[in-house]
């Protein structure tokens, strides 16, 4: 607080915190403080407010609304809901053996095609995209079932 400033000198009223410290070329409204004979500040008097017919902006129309019904549309089949709760259950292992999860991403493609350029100067297989989304599906899936099995089996080590 700066210690030059009175109680009664007048203090710069600003329009928005946004000018706080700031110069700005938007003339601000003096405010005077005053004080009765208690020395209690008072609050300056409020402004008179303006009509609303000065703020108000033109009336813009309201948008119709519309439809259009379509006559070569399918109806769909809508879910059949079941009499029972519907139950996610998680895959067996078995289950999941039987599905291949994993996705090449483009990445994994340019390994494979490099790495197959390598295979064919040396005279071995090329390995092909589904045989290494499924060798890649495997892998994740081991792993996991090893370590839940070390999870819930070997808690100690």
């Amino acid at each position: 607080m700066d210690p030059n400033i009175k109680l009664h000198d007048e203090v710069p009223k600003l329009s928005s915190p946004a000018f706080i410290g700031r110069k700005s070329k938007v003339k601000s409204d003096k405010v005077k403080v005053k004080s009765n004979k208690n020395g209690k500040v008072q609050p300056p008097a409020e402004p008179a407010l303006k009509d609303a017919a000065e703020f108000s902006q033109p009336s813009l129309p309201l948008p119709e609304p519309s439809f259009r019904i379509f006559e070569n549309v399918k109806e769909l089949q809508l879910f059949d809901r079941p009499n029972s709760y519907i139950r996610y259950m998680e895959a067996t292992q078995e289950e999941l053996s039987d599905e291949v999860e994993y996705d090449l991403e483009e990445e994994d493609v340019q390994w494979l095609e490099l790495a197959n350029v390598k295979r064919r100067k040396q005279g071995g297989v090329v390995v092909k995209r589904r045989d290494m989304e499924f060798m890649m599906d495997r892998l994740e899936k081991e792993s996991y079932f090893q370590v839940t099995w070390h999870i819930l089996y070997c808690p100690n080590t």
